[in-house]
């Protein structure tokens, strides 16, 4: 089901209640140009929100909006990291991947490497062109540029550093126990509490990654009932989830370490074992499915290099991300 809403209007709406002071819906639909009727019929899913009906038939958001502040996030980016970023939120945008890129080529090699976060994606997308719900004002979603030395080779990995950067930095920040699935997801349990895409971009002569990451905080119940895996956000996990805001500043200064030491050191060993020892796949058997069809195996973690690897009854073979999905056999018969 669809909020009657867009989502620019919702956005509106809940910066309208974000002090947390009691509104009318008439003179909420005044004041943002809203049908008073279409606002009313969004009551039940605007609940979703947090959004609450007083007795007085007016309407409250306890608590305010966790809405993304630029400035705030801006300072606890500079009093946790020696990292540099400009910070740029966006309402209401198609991909903040998208946003990233158009931002990097217009840098031109002058000023702090670009971090776009929004508040709701139209066009939010995962591994292998895969919708990723981002709904408003729920959860995190970022896009952090990173440079690379070298060609593309030297990207070998660079998902993986991530995975192990998002995981730590959400255990520091909740305590929370992260398995990592391979290549990008951010698992509790086997609940997806995240996602990461990495894509590159060639700029000025030089290797960028553009870094994508979802994490969900609260998903409203109506974008629950439209996704067809086992899911998890923060809210559900721990018992005061921290603002949206500070989950983003621990992921993007702990994402910016991995990476510098990644663009130091590679892929190392060091590295590869923090990853492992979060793979919950390592020793099961598993499904493996590509362009060129599917097979099983037994999952024997990730090489040097961060390609997985499966035994089967023909041998080792060695998989690349690429257009590649696994699941445990028991998942996937």
């Amino acid at each position: 089901m669809d909020l009657p809403l867009a989502p620019a209007s919702l956005l509106a709406l809940l910066r309208a209640l974000a002090d947390a002071e009691p509104r009318s819906p008439d003179e909420l639909a005044g004041a943002l140009n809203l049908d008073a009727r279409t606002l009313r019929d969004a009551l039940p899913l605007l609940a979703d929100h947090g959004v609450r009906r007083m007795r007085d038939g007016r309407w409250r958001l306890p608590g305010g909006a966790d809405l993304i502040d630029r400035t705030h996030l801006q300072a606890r980016l500079a009093a946790t990291t020696r990292l540099r970023y400009d910070v740029n939120v966006r309402d209401v945008t198609g991909s903040t991947n998208d946003d990233a890129r158009a931002l990097l080529d217009a840098r031109r090699g002058v000023g702090a490497y670009p971090v776009v976060l929004a508040e709701a994606q139209a066009s939010g997308r995962g591994r292998r062109g895969r919708p990723w719900q981002s709904p408003v004002a729920s959860n995190v979603y970022l896009t952090q540029v990173e440079p690379l030395p070298g060609g593309p080779e030297a990207a070998r990995g660079l998902s993986l550093v991530v995975g192990v950067a998002v995981a730590e930095a959400l255990e520091r920040l909740h305590g929370v126990d992260l398995d990592l699935k391979w290549p990008n997801d951010l698992l509790v349990g086997r609940r997806k509490l995240g996602g990461i895409l990495v894509e590159l971009a060639l700029v000025g002569g030089r290797l960028h990654a553009l870094i994508g990451i979802g994490i969900n905080v609260r998903v409203p119940g109506y974008v629950a009932r439209r996704i067809d895996q086992p899911w998890t956000d923060l809210a559900h996990e721990v018992t005061a989830p921290s603002s949206r805001n500070e989950v983003a500043a621990a992921v993007i200064a702990g994402v910016g370490e991995g990476v510098a030491d990644f663009r130091a050191v590679g892929f190392d060993a060091r590295t590869r074992a923090r990853w492992q020892a979060r793979d919950p796949f390592f020793d099961q058997p598993v499904c493996v499915t590509s362009v060129d069809g599917a097979f099983e195996g037994i999952a024997r973690g990730i090489d040097d290099t961060g390609e997985l690897l499966v035994d089967t009854p023909a041998g080792r073979r060695r998989i690349g991300a690429g257009e590649v999905s696994i699941r445990l056999l028991e998942a996937a018969s």
